[in-house]
């Protein structure tokens, strides 16, 4: 059977880096509009959002004294839209270079749902967590 190593489910399992195998959501290799949807049965005020990035722990940058061949991790996510279930965008991350990012909503709306849709970039867009708080 196939592996299921990059499922949806990897990113509201609990568990913030790869144990076990990948522990990643990503999306497919030739998608050009990728997505991630999370819907709730009753709307939620989500006043808080915590991303994880693939930031490729494997082949750190440790420091300046040590020459890379790229200037940023190739496999972190560097731009995304937050939207909400009536496709209002509620934030927006723009060169990103961190593994996480937190997004604080001043003045939340109830919602059913967030969908994170990601720039098209070289690779398939990959997250190890999404966590949302009210």
């Amino acid at each position: 059977p196939l592996l299921k190593a990059f499922e949806l489910e990897n990113v509201r399992n609990g568990f913030a880096r790869p144990w076990c195998g990948t522990n990643a959501w990503s999306a497919e290799l030739d998608d050009k509009s990728p997505y991630l949807k999370l819907t709730w049965e009753t709307k939620r005020t989500i006043s808080c959002m915590e991303l994880a990035f693939d930031a490729d722990f494997d082949d750190p940058m440790e420091s300046v004294l040590v020459e890379h061949p790229q200037r940023v991790s190739p496999l972190c996510v560097r731009s995304l839209s937050v939207l909400n279930d009536c496709g209002r965008v509620i934030a927006r991350i723009d060169e990103n270079h961190s593994s996480r990012r937190q997004l604080l909503f001043e003045s939340p709306d109830p919602t059913c749902s967030i969908t994170l849709v990601f720039d098209v970039t070289t690779h398939p867009p990959s997250l190890f967590e999404v966590r949302c708080y009210e």
